[in-house]
């Protein structure tokens, strides 16, 4: 028998040189480790969790009503729904939550009480909720990931994420859209002066929506 043999009979070798797994053996793979971003967001007490949630939700809100009047891709995606549409994001299990209906053509924040609201998007906890706001995953990994749960019509709900899609390449900026967008949108020069224009009008467009 040649030394190689040998060698493999003693190391537990089975031919080709691949390791026999006794009742001994155990294989351990290293965890891969969560982004940074990921640990502290993770690490935040739940009422400052929720509380960001809320803003970035009432951000989004404010950017419906206003890219809703001044945005041409936005109007004429909500073109076609019916008047007093009423849908919602929410958080599971405790809020928060917003509610959006379209009246005269237009979106309009009109609170956090899902009670009328024909489609909700759920978030099926603060921790999966932030990692969207935060831009560290995008709508489309969320749900592969089943982060999400959509109550109310398919049909309706998929019109309804494509008109936020559009809220959102306007709310975040283009290394986060890379990141979360399959394909991110390239925005005219027209389009880049809307966005700031509605970066302008948000902080006081959350203030007064955080007052309703």
């Amino acid at each position: 028998m040649s030394p190689e043999s040998n060698n493999n009979k003693s190391a537990g070798m089975r031919p080709g040189g691949v390791a026999a797994a006794g009742p001994s053996a155990a294989i351990s793979y290293p965890k891969a480790k969560e982004p940074m971003g990921l640990n502290r967001l993770f690490s935040l007490s739940y009422p400052v969790k929720s509380g960001i949630a809320r803003v970035a939700l009432l951000a989004l809100a404010v950017g419906f009503e206003y890219l809703s009047r001044n945005c041409d891709k936005l109007k004429k995606e909500i073109s076609t729904w019916e008047e007093g549409r009423v849908f919602a994001l929410s958080v599971l299990s405790k809020g928060p939550s917003v509610v959006l209906r379209k009246e005269n053509g237009a979106i309009r924040y009109i609170g956090g009480n899902l009670k009328d609201s024909e489609i909700v998007f759920y978030f099926k906890n603060i921790d999966s909720a932030l990692m969207l706001f935060a831009g560290l995953i995008g709508a489309h990994t969320a749900s592969a990931q089943h982060r999400t749960i959509v109550h109310g019509d398919i049909g309706i709900a998929m019109e309804v994420l494509r008109a936020m899609n559009i809220a959102q390449s306007y709310l975040y900026p283009g290394i986060v859209l890379k990141k979360t967008f399959k394909r991110a949108p390239k925005l005219s020069f027209s389009e880049q002066i809307l966005k700031l224009k509605l970066m302008l009008a948000l902080l006081p467009g959350i203030v007064a929506a955080y007052k309703k």
